[in-house]
């Protein structure tokens, strides 16, 4: 079986100033192959991503490009669903086997932003979604995609942590993905922290 890893890196700014201090961030992206997609576990994935208003612009594109990227990597055998929360919970679509991926990413295009935060509504019906789809060999996860400024449901860290820690330990893990520059690191490591992300 031949394999093949290909890594590529970007960092957020070109040029740096020479004085003073400044965040920097880097995107690595390692891509490896060995042999078909058939040879991996099929995988179980709830996207779940914030349209809320502190989301609109770059951080809803960037969200929505990476959950495309995400939908053209899974395989027929693989059940994906997609949900997306402001104050409400909105399902874009239920888990199904990805066959129709253009449909899919056509759905996801048309996501816009909306109001406050409901972090947690969003996670829960996420993991609901990977838990009607769980199976023994399966990869069951979670992939939440916010800023982490969460204002409506529950909002202390603690227990959002403590709901990923639970549903971790039931074989589902959380992973998080900040988004835009001012995310709310504690917040999304505390997650990926306790869900196994």
């Amino acid at each position: 079986m031949s394999s093949t890893i290909q890594l590529t890196h970007a960092w957020n700014n070109e040029y740096w100033p020479m004085e003073g201090v400044k965040k920097a961030f880097l995107l690595l992206e390692i891509k490896g192959t060995t042999g078909s997609r058939s040879d991996r576990a099929p995988m179980n994935i709830s996207l779940v991503m914030d349209r809320s208003g502190s989301m609109s612009g770059a951080p809803l594109a960037y969200s929505k490009k990476a959950c495309q990227f995400v939908t053209n990597q899974m395989s027929q055998e693989d059940q994906l669903s997609l949900v997306t929360f402001d104050d409400e919970v909105l399902t874009v679509f239920v888990p199904q086997n990805v066959t129709h991926k253009d449909v899919m990413k056509q759905k996801i295009e048309t996501i816009q932003a909306g109001g406050c935060t409901n972090l947690s509504g969003g996670m829960l019906q996420g993991i609901q979604y990977v838990v009607q789809g769980k199976s023994d060999g399966s990869v069951n996860r979670v992939l939440l995609l916010s800023d982490g400024h969460a204002n409506e449901g529950i909002k202390d860290r603690t227990k959002l942590q403590s709901i990923a820690k639970e549903f971790h330990n039931l074989g589902i893990g959380i992973t998080t993905m900040g988004v835009g520059d001012g995310f709310d690191e504690d917040l999304m490591e505390g997650i990926a922290d306790h869900g196994g992300g």
